[in-house]
């Protein structure tokens, strides 16, 4: 997302957009992921921002504001992308399981030719 990447809530617009709602930046965020149905998993260890994250469910933003949060974008992300199921190949973990299954093979090969 570019100007809505995780921790970056000092954007200027986005801080008014939140003020409208009367809301925090970090609100007006995690409401606008819902509404594209996108569930986002905040972590905080502040009680306060704890419930901050949950009270998300008393506005909606409007269809305009959806807009203009949305023309933010800068293709930009901060991690794997959801929508695209190939992040397994690129793991450590896939890498040592897929050697692992090549050396099974291999012995499986070798023992059937006995």
């Amino acid at each position: 997302m570019g100007i809505l990447l995780r921790g970056n809530l000092d954007e200027d617009e986005i801080g008014r957009m939140a003020a409208g709602y009367n809301k925090t930046s970090a609100q007006l965020l995690l409401r606008w992921n819902v509404q594209q149905g996108i569930i986002p998993i905040p972590k905080s260890k502040n009680k306060e921002r704890l419930l901050q994250n949950i009270s998300i469910s008393d506005f909606e933003i409007t269809e305009e504001d959806m807009k203009r949060m949305n023309a933010m974008n800068q293709n930009k992300r901060t991690s794997y992308d959801p929508m695209v199921f190939d992040f397994l190949e690129k793991s450590a973990y896939f890498q040592v399981k897929l050697e692992i299954n090549k050396k099974k093979k291999l012995k499986c090969r070798k023992n059937a030719g006995k």
